[in-house]
């Protein structure tokens, strides 16, 4: 199984090497409001208010990720990752080495692979940005 960071190396088409976790700020309105930085473990996002969220790769889907336990944390200023309801998949990809997307879904379809595009895919409750 890769590692997450792994997975998100190989959705930027990057072969620079990362370590163990990795930190992004916060770039874009609603990541600053509701994530803020975050840090990317081999397993799970760190939130900037220490909420985490276990994640698991979906097998033939690169950069697409499992919320095992599905979740919704409590964020920054009281916000939610997305919305009411759970969040059951997380979709990591990276528009080059100095930026992140991520996009949160919270229903049961498993997302397409990542691509490093700004614009929501059918199902995106919330999308967040974010740089080195």
């Amino acid at each position: 199984m890769r590692t997450l960071l792994a997975a998100v190396v190989l959705v930027s088409g990057s072969a620079s090497s990362h370590a163990q976790d990795d930190v992004w700020k916060a770039s874009s309105n609603t990541a600053t409001a509701v994530t803020g930085d975050i840090t990317l473990g081999t397993d799970r996002i760190v939130f900037a208010n220490g909420e985490s969220i276990r994640l698991v790769p979906v097998e033939g889907r690169l950069g697409v990720f499992k919320v095992d336990p599905p979740a919704n944390p409590v964020l920054m200023n009281g916000n939610r990752l997305c919305g009411e309801k759970d969040v059951m998949y997380v979709v990591l990809a990276q528009g080059s080495t100095v930026s992140l997307f991520m996009k949160v879904f919270e229903g049961p379809d498993v997302p397409q692979e990542a691509v490093a595009d700004p614009k929501p895919q059918k199902g995106t409750c919330a999308l967040y940005s974010f740089t080195r």
